[in-house]
């Protein structure tokens, strides 16, 4: 194979190569730590009410009491 004039042939050192991969295992930052979820709001047990927010053909400009 011929290379260019401003180019080199250089090989790894296995050993150095292991090194750097032995490093890297090491370094590897610890596991993202598991996202704690907010407790629900309690279901409030009364009963619910309507409202009507528009006016009705019956009504006379009074307003309504709720039942």
């Amino acid at each position: 194979m011929e290379w260019p004039s401003d180019l080199q042939q250089v090989e790894s050192d296995p050993a150095k190569v292991q090194a750097i991969r032995h490093d890297a295992v090491q370094e590897q930052p610890a596991p993202r730590a598991k996202r704690a979820r907010p407790t629900t709001a309690p279901v409030a047990e009364e009963p619910l009410v309507q409202i009507e927010t528009g006016k009705s053909a019956t009504s006379a400009g009074g307003e309504k009491t709720p039942v």
